[in-house]
């Protein structure tokens, strides 16, 4: 009676089953076609290449050899030989050096896992896609033959393409673990010297760079430091120095003399999800192009970087060199007329009021090692190359006060993945083993490398690491340093375990001391907090943020 009255009628089971049926095929249809589109829309076009299909071959004098590239070594530092175009370039950097990359590019991933935030479950769940959209756009700012040089490099070696070009954006936008707004996963020092000598004035060029933000600190990319020497066609030869798989530079130096070296930075406009070029890809740019000081400059201020990083060039045959500190919407050059440091803290005025470059300015360790650094120069300014390197090696505050092994305000604070010194003006390069500044530098002779000149090469002498240097105290501090990065990736009891094995290895390191007064903190342990705070600042601390506060709180939390 109901169905007459209304007019409904009765729904035959089979029928439910059929409705059921279809609304199940179309939203799979619906999932299908959605996630095709997502696919498309984030994926990197990868170039077409084509690999030697001859193995890679040892020579009579111990050089490993694939596409036209040469592999071997030079004291504990790897010097990798490349010619030609970018797959044959790519190709040789990806596969002579294969061995080696993995480790490094875990580290870089790392870093870049973390700019997608985890905000529970489902965020887990969809990390690979909201990466995948972050980054979609990051290919499109990239030039084409640098892309297929990544290309070819990541088919040779074995690893994902995609993965490859990302690595790429690691030093501008990559997060480190528990990191600050303004951290950065790369840090790095320049100094920039003028020398008078028998030949005439030329320039010196001092440099750190390290990687302390990646997944290990920079560990595996220090324990393989990569001298490239590289012939590309059609463009100028440079020599640079980095870690396997890298295929930007940030501490090169090109035939004409040309050196640029790259201090990355954190400014307010910085944002992964946008179409910018990776700051070592623009270094690239430069040495392979530029001819003189203005070329370089104005290939710097007419990119579109991805993130912010202060530019140093130098044109050491005209013995003049510039700092340009850009970010993806600031830009602004000065040229010093005097021996100057430069670090990872932008100075110029565009970037006074960045809240993210001053929270830097106040709250990391890079200002101390400028101030040392230039107070260094006004004290006794280099003459040599081994001059330079005793600036590097510096151990001290402004002022003098020795500071302890492995702090941050130490110009040499045992996180180095390269050091290095050029002299642009004469032509040659020196580059340091494993283990940062205090190791002995190997000499390279770049007007043989880089223009042939002279059968054989004809390098300055090395210089050797200091006789009463102790190798295991930076070894220590290099394992606390891990064992600190285990205790923050723990919980619990296994998290404490690693923290008392960080202070068993490096006690007087701030950055433990201060790690363990909090996490004392935070187990409302007051007194313990209040020894390990009070010991993070009879140290000497590096963390000027931290310090502020606890000097606020009359030394204790």
């Amino acid at each position: 009676m109901t169905e007459l009255i209304i007019g409904a009628r009765r729904v035959k089971p089979r029928r439910r089953l059929r409705t059921a049926v279809v609304a199940v095929l179309v939203a799979a249809l619906a999932a299908t076609a959605a996630g095709t589109i997502f696919a498309r829309a984030t994926a990197y076009p990868e170039p077409a290449v084509t690999l030697p299909a001859d193995p890679a071959a040892a020579t009579a004098d111990g050089e490993l050899t694939y596409s036209g590239g040469r592999l071997s070594r030079r004291g504990r530092v790897w010097v990798l030989r490349v010619a030609g175009g970018a797959r044959s370039m790519g190709a040789a950097r990806g596969h002579l050096l294969a061995p080696l990359v993995a480790p490094v590019g875990a580290a870089l991933d790392a870093a870049l896992e973390r700019t997608v935030p985890d905000g529970g479950w489902l965020d887990r769940r969809l990390h690979a896609a909201r990466m995948r959209w972050q980054f979609r756009l990051l290919d499109d700012a990239i030039a084409g033959h640098q892309l297929v040089e990544i290309a070819a490099a990541a088919a040779a070696a074995g690893g994902d393409y995609a993965q490859w070009v990302r690595r790429e954006a690691a030093i501008d936008v990559g997060v480190p673990r528990g990191g600050r707004v303004s951290a950065t996963v790369a840090r790095a020092l320049t100094v920039v010297a003028p020398v008078r000598g028998p030949e005439g004035e030329r320039l010196i060029v001092g440099r750190v760079f390290s990687l302390p933000g990646g997944g290990d600190g920079g560990d595996s990319a220090a324990a393989a430091p990569v001298v490239t020497f590289a012939h590309p066609d059609g463009a100028l030869a440079f020599a640079s120095v980095e870690w396997p798989g890298a295929i930007g530079a940030v501490t090169g130096v090109n035939r004409e003399g040309i050196a640029v070296l790259v201090q990355p930075a954190r400014t307010a406009d910085v944002r992964a999800a946008r179409a910018g070029k990776p700051s070592g890809l623009i270094a690239r740019d430069v040495l392979e192009t530029a001819r003189t000081l203005d070329d370089a400059i104005a290939i710097v201020e007419h990119a579109t970087p991805l993130g912010a990083a202060a530019f140093v060039l130098v044109d050491g045959a005209r013995r003049q060199w510039a700092i340009v500190e850009r970010s993806p919407e600031g830009t602004a050059t000065r040229r010093p007329d005097a021996a100057t440091a430069v670090g990872g803290v932008l100075s110029a005025d565009p970037f006074e009021d960045d809240p993210i470059n001053e929270h830097a300015r106040r709250a990391s360790a890079d200002p101390q090692r400028i101030r040392r650094a230039n107070e260094l120069l006004r004290m006794h300014a280099p003459e040599s190359a081994a001059d330079m390197v005793a600036l590097l090696r510096d151990r001290r505050a402004a002022g003098g006060a020795p500071l302890p092994p492995g702090h941050r305000g130490a110009i040499d604070d045992y996180t180095a993945v390269h050091a290095a010194v050029i002299d642009p003006s004469s032509m040659a390069l020196w580059v340091s083993d494993p283990g940062g500044p205090h190791a002995r530098f190997r000499a390279f002779d770049l007007l043989h490398e880089l223009r042939g000149e002279g059968a054989v090469p004809a390098p300055p002498a090395d210089i050797p690491a200091p006789e009463d240097f102790d190798d295991a105290v930076p070894a220590r501090v290099r394992a606390a340093r891990a064992a600190l990065r285990r205790a923050s990736a723990a919980a619990g009891p296994a998290a404490e375990e690693w923290l008392q094995r960080a202070l068993a290895l490096a006690p007087d390191v701030p950055e433990i001391q201060l790690a363990a007064a909090q996490r004392a903190r935070r187990r409302g342990d007051a007194a313990a907090a209040a020894e390990h705070a009070r010991r993070f600042l009879e140290l000497g601390a590096d963390d000027p943020e931290a310090e502020a506060q606890l000097r606020a709180s009359g030394g204790s939390w």
